[in-house]
């Protein structure tokens, strides 16, 4: 569902690692900037998740079951 939303394509895993090529030529640290990458994209990644759930949560309360 993430991959498929218009929100994971505003920030594409291309522009991330494009950005670290970037970083890689100019300062020749490859391990730094991709380590670096990595780590953003899987912090936008679960911060996309924990929003979806908190959306769904919310949105979806009325197919939970009745507390009695």
């Amino acid at each position: 569902m993430l991959h498929g939303s218009a929100i994971a394509s505003v920030i594409t895993i291309l522009d991330i690692t494009g950005i670290a090529r970037l970083i890689n030529s100019r300062f020749y640290s490859p391990y730094e900037a991709f380590i670096a990458a990595a780590l953003f994209y899987m912090a936008i990644t679960f911060l996309i998740v924990w929003g979806f759930k908190l959306w769904e949560k919310r949105w979806h309360a009325h197919l939970r079951p009745r507390q009695q």
